[in-house]
């Protein structure tokens, strides 16, 4: 009866979701940010939040067409635009009324990085207050030592000028995901940049337009469920592992 109830409760599912898929495929939008979404050796979209996501869109029957681009124009797009939504967003206060939230579907940790002859002592936040600190444009991480009263932020639209800021001096610190901190810094061939403080761990979502259909939220809220309990989340990340360390 159980086996029977379940299947009658999985058909409703897809019969249902039949209805929410859009007139086009639901425009979706991400930035280089591995190993939670990046364009891979073959030119492909990937990584942990983006198996999520594909996964969330085929199980709930909901065409997905994922660009990736610079994160202030994602972010702008998904704001901006019906039916259209952006990850791996961090779900702060400041956002909370501009998104309608699918989430969480990954992890990351945010950390500070420095120049390999900085001999300053960082134990807390607030001792990096008298430094300058590079980030990106409408990136979570500046929002949030913002909100903390930060003063001496100079945001780019491109993370990867962080690096050459930070080797030139023009910035004392560059705050981004430790992984991604330490892939570009491994991209770029820089020797000398540390992590000298992890700021704070924080979960991402998958954050949607206001303007898109609560019926095409909620199909992919429900197919979140499903693959929590199935344990998906927890095996994409395990093999992407080796990447996070």
């Amino acid at each position: 009866m159980k086996t029977s109830t379940l299947a009658g409760l999985h058909a409703l599912l897809l019969a249902a979701a039949a209805v929410f898929v859009p007139a086009r495929a639901l425009d979706v939008t991400t930035e280089e940010n591995a190993p939670f979404n990046y364009l891979d050796s073959q030119q492909r979209i990937a990584g942990i939040s983006t198996e999520i996501v594909l996964e969330l869109g085929r199980r709930a029957g909901i065409p997905m067409k994922i660009q990736l681009t610079p994160w202030a124009r994602a972010y702008q797009l998904a704001i901006n635009m019906p039916d259209t939504c952006v990850y791996s967003t961090a779900r702060l206060p400041e956002r909370e009324t501009l998104f309608k939230w699918i989430g969480p579907i990954s992890t990351n940790k945010w950390a500070l990085f420095a120049r390999g002859d900085f001999n300053q002592r960082i134990d807390t936040l607030d001792d990096a207050r008298k430094y300058r600190i590079g980030g990106v444009v409408m990136d979570a991480k500046v929002t949030y030592l913002k909100s903390l009263g930060f003063a001496t932020i100079d945001p780019v639209n491109d993370d990867t000028l962080n690096v050459a800021k930070l080797l030139a001096g023009r910035i004392d610190l560059w705050v981004a995901g430790l992984y991604k901190g330490k892939e570009l810094i491994g991209q770029s061939g820089a020797k000398n940049i540390k992590p000298v403080f992890v700021v704070r761990e924080v979960e991402y979502y998958l954050a949607c337009s206001q303007k898109t259909s609560d019926a095409i939220v909620n199909a992919l809220a429900a197919e979140l469920q499903v693959l929590q309990k199935e344990g998906f989340l927890k095996a994409v990340a395990e093999r992407y592992a080796n990447r996070l360390h």
